[in-house]
């Protein structure tokens, strides 16, 4: 059961943000938002327990993460506007993401466990790390005038190492990844056809 949710992190987490995740500094951006929004859900959930909201719980939740992501949307546009401003429409995303709600419910579940927040945005921050060295030998940090780029011994202008910079090589990367994950911890996913676990 394990290995499938990480699986389901490897695959289906990172597949809407990897347009987004084109470097260090966005991914870095992208991880900040992604623990933001999760604790807004964890947040909307206490105040709907407050003020006994049982019925439409989901719907308030919902309601209360996507105004908490609107109010910090402005606030980090206003610290770091120049790559906060392409990553608005991804952090919407982030808010009505399965991967999120699925966080949610196994920290309610498994003894508040963050293991699925805590996977994903270590995901993010490699994912984004690995494109940006192989497309441009650096790695960037976000800053409010914009990124602050180091350069790094770059092994190779190869374009098939190019190429793996790319949203198509991020997918080679992402199943790499995974099968190096897979590999070492020896979890293996389980797939059941017409059972439920």
């Amino acid at each position: 059961m394990a290995a499938n949710k990480k699986l389901i992190v490897f695959v289906f987490g990172l597949c809407p943000i990897i347009p987004a995740a084109s470097n260090f500094a966005y991914g870095i951006v992208l991880a900040v938002s992604l623990w933001v929004i999760f604790f807004l859900g964890l947040l909307g959930n206490y105040a709907a327990k407050l003020m006994d909201i049982n019925r439409f719980n989901y719907l308030f939740v919902s309601i209360f993460m996507i105004t908490g992501t609107a109010l910090v949307n402005a606030l980090m546009e206003g610290i770091l506007p120049i790559i906060h401003g392409p990553l608005q429409v991804y952090t919407y995303i982030l808010t009505f993401s399965y991967i999120v709600f699925l966080g949610l419910k196994q920290y309610y579940e498994d003894s508040e466990s963050l293991d699925i927040p805590i996977w994903y945005s270590v995901l993010i921050l490699i994912l984004s790390a690995l494109r940006e060295f192989f497309a441009f030998g650096s790695i960037s940090f976000p800053v409010s005038s914009g990124f602050l780029s180091l350069r790094l011994p770059y092994f190779s202008n190869h374009p098939l190492f190019r190429f793996l910079g790319t949203a198509a090589g991020a997918f080679i990367i992402l199943g790499l990844i995974i099968w190096i994950y897979f590999s070492v911890t020896k979890e293996l996913p389980t797939i059941k056809i017409g059972e439920e676990e």
